[in-house]
């Protein structure tokens, strides 16, 4: 689960990063950054965020009595990275 998503704009393109998430089929899964708050669309146990900005992310995932979270470093526009969640 990688890639990079451009999306058009005055003046040229931007690239977003994009986080790959793998999480416990049943849970829900979200992806932030200070006031940025993103959460996948549905609860299969994969998920792709395209985000906007370098910085650390937070990716977390809770089935409502458990929860599991990474921080995830972008460094440079269109950076792919991929994460595996799990409970203990």
């Amino acid at each position: 689960m990688s890639g990079t998503i451009m999306s058009g704009r005055r003046g040229g393109v931007r690239l977003f990063s994009v986080i790959g998430v793998t999480y416990p089929a049943g849970s829900v899964c979200t992806c932030t950054k200070g006031t940025k708050s993103y959460k996948a669309k549905n609860t299969s146990g994969r998920a792709l965020f395209a985000v906007p900005e370098t910085g650390d992310w937070t990716v977390s995932c809770t089935d409502g009595t458990q929860t599991a979270s990474k921080t995830v470093t972008i460094s440079a526009e269109g950076e792919s990275v991929n994460v595996t969640l799990a409970y203990n």
